[in-house]
């Protein structure tokens, strides 16, 4: 995400060399200039670790066989760019978030659209003449799908985390409590397709379908960042891309509330629509 240039220095090429390795290659300069300042641009949280920065640019220094004392040469200074930088993540960073919403979107439509099941084995004629109301019956299917959720979460971003080493979120509580509100907002909408959709088959392929269709039209296969206008206007229309935006801004750029209100607002209102409708359409 962030990138190296020599200031006072026209530079020629700056490329990221490896995985955590960086190169810059300066011009040399008419006036016999000696010595170029270094500048490393970046999003704010990535000076969290300015001591991982110092060293990464000493063992630079040593590699490069500079007799100038390391220590004293190296000053890590936060600063603008002076332009906007790219908004696409890539690598595992990316992959992460996508495969957990991917996966969470087909568990919880697929799941919910099982209530057609439940209906037609007669399971939801003895559940629907206890003494509750619809809003309880939903609302206690939606509980256990966010115990799933949580647990496909907590092993998604422990595998991402610690073994492919992405950078995780700033504010963890808030992205935890962000998925949380997806998935029962996806929960709900699940529930609706069980409900609407009478024939076990037909609800579960209305779930399927709408799942495999909304995960690359919403940025989950691949970047919508690095697709047409028309592409990025339709993934900013679908839930699933309101939730990529939001877990991608947090996890990748620590995005805090202001920067994630709008998509959690959808995701919100969404919530509210599909739990209104399947409980007020909720039968045996």
């Amino acid at each position: 995400a962030g990138f190296l240039r020599a200031e006072g220095y026209p530079v020629r090429q700056a490329s990221e060399g490896g995985q955590d390795e960086w190169q810059v290659d300066v011009t040399p300069d008419p006036a016999g200039k000696s010595a170029a300042r270094l500048l490393l641009h970046g999003a704010v949280h990535e000076f969290d670790e300015e001591w991982l920065i110092r060293l990464e640019l000493e063992k630079a220094l040593l590699r490069a066989g500079s007799a100038t004392d390391a220590r004293a040469a190296i000053e890590v200074v936060p600063a603008s760019p002076g332009f906007s930088l790219p908004s696409v993540t890539r690598g595992y960073q990316r992959t992460a978030p996508a495969f957990l919403l991917m996966f969470l979107t087909m568990n919880l439509l697929i799941a919910g659209a099982n209530l057609a099941e439940d209906r037609e084995g007669g399971r939801l004629r003895r559940i629907v003449l206890a003494p509750v109301s619809s809003a309880e019956i939903v609302a206690g299917k939606l509980l256990a799908r966010l115990a799933v959720a949580w647990c496909q979460m907590a092993l998604i971003f422990a595998l991402a985390v610690f073994l492919f080493h992405i950078r995780f979120a700033s504010h963890w509580l808030l992205l935890v409590g962000f998925v949380s509100l997806y998935t029962i907002a996806m929960g709900a909408a699940g529930l609706l397709i069980g409900i609407v959709f009478h024939d076990p088959d037909h609800a579960q392929a209305v779930a399927i379908w709408t799942a495999m269709l909304a995960a690359p039209l919403s940025g989950l296969w691949w970047p919508v960042d690095a697709l047409a206008a028309p592409f990025r206007l339709l993934a900013d229309c679908l839930p699933t891309g309101w939730a990529m935006r939001g877990v991608n801004a947090m996890l990748a750029f620590g995005a805090g509330p202001p920067e994630i209100a709008w998509p959690a607002a959808g995701l919100g209102l969404m919530f509210v629509c599909c739990f209104f409708f399947a409980c007020s359409r909720l039968r045996a």
